[in-house]
């Protein structure tokens, strides 16, 4: 018995998005929490966000790993399957990193308002990573073909 529905090749395309949606609501509950009253719980559930979003992020990052090896793919497109794979390293170790800061922030010391904003700053960097992760996978998908049944 197969455990993924016959349309997909592998794990991957069923969890990579998870983690690009989770983070990027994290940084915007981020934000929102600059911008509002400390008295908001706003912080504490971006905090959340961020552990959950790293989490998923590491499984998209292993189960991208277990793919790439699975897939054929033209020889074209392994510069660009490199290029996915520094950038989603990047991004998942700094996320895995920040929220375990975010997690000391929001239990064990309360930051400052400059901590806050660094902290801020250092998410916007992070989500910049998994975007270029996403422009890189983007295109193994739409301008290689990568991962179609069609193309394996």
């Amino acid at each position: 018995m197969a455990l993924l529905p016959s349309w997909t090749p592998n794990l991957h395309p069923l969890v990579v998005h998870f983690p690009i949606a989770v983070l990027t609501a994290a940084v915007v509950a981020d934000l929102v929490d600059i911008l509002m009253p400390r008295s908001t719980k706003v912080g504490v559930i971006s905090t959340w966000l961020y552990t959950i979003g790293a989490s998923l992020a590491v499984l998209a990052y292993f189960s991208g790993d277990a793919a790439a090896r699975s897939v054929s793919m033209s020889l074209d497109a392994i510069p660009v399957l490199q290029a996915h794979s520094d950038w989603a390293f990047r991004a998942t170790w700094s996320f895995v990193f920040f929220s375990s800061i975010r997690l000391a922030m929001s239990y064990i010391h309360r930051p400052t308002d400059t901590q806050r904003l660094g902290t801020l700053f250092i998410a916007m960097v992070s989500l910049g990573a998994l975007s270029l992760t996403v422009l890189y996978g983007s295109r193994l998908v739409f301008e290689y073909g990568v991962g179609f049944l069609g193309t394996n």
